[in-house]
């Protein structure tokens, strides 16, 4: 009967390290899964972030040319208003 209770601790014994094992190897394997994850989140990250300062970049030059073709805009309405302005005298 010892013998018996003996084997029987020696079983729950291992069979808790097997467990503990398990959930070691289980936890190992979810915190890889997760740094790939954070990687490629990282990654799409940096990809967006290129496209945005394109984007930006994009809008500072639209703003330019608008602002360039108001300026001619305004020069060519003053020298029309000083054509008028000489038709009429």
């Amino acid at each position: 009967r010892d013998r018996l209770t003996a084997v029987s601790h020696s079983h729950l014994k291992n069979d808790k390290q097997y467990s503990e094992e398990c959930r070691d190897q289980a936890q190992s394997l979810m915190l890889g899964k997760l740094r790939e994850e954070l990687h490629r989140c990282q990654d799409d990250l940096r990809v967006k972030e290129l496209m945005l300062e394109d984007k930006d970049a994009e809008v500072q030059r639209k703003h330019k040319e608008v602002e360039t073709l108001l300026e001619e805009k305004r020069s060519q309405l003053l020298e029309l208003v000083a054509e008028k302005g000489r038709s009429q005298i």
